[in-house]
């Protein structure tokens, strides 16, 4: 059986993922076989990576732990000395395995 090949009757897609995070490799390139009636043979995709975690989460793939480190009390702003609110200051530490 032949492979599918889309409208220009190229066999493959090639798909780069735009990766905003590493600055050294901005796109990261796939080959992939060509969807039946695509007419793109290069296609650019932007990842939302929150909604890719989330959902990977919500499936049971990852596990999320959270990690909460206590710097200290919030030093109290100018002219509300008196209020004493002395707030604590949280720092979050989000690892997925």
């Amino acid at each position: 059986a032949a492979a599918p090949t889309g409208g220009d009757g190229k066999e493959y897609q090639f798909v780069g993922v735009v990766n905003p995070a590493s600055k050294e490799k901005g796109v990261t390139w796939y080959a992939r076989p060509k969807p039946a009636g695509s007419k793109w043979s290069v296609r650019m995709v932007h990842v939302d990576r929150d909604a890719v975690i989330r959902d990977m989460f919500t499936s049971g793939k990852v596990d999320v732990y959270g990690e909460y480190v206590n710097k200290g009390r919030k030093a109290e702003e100018e002219g509300q000395e008196g209020s004493g609110s002395g707030a604590l200051v949280l720092e979050g530490k989000y690892t997925v395995k």
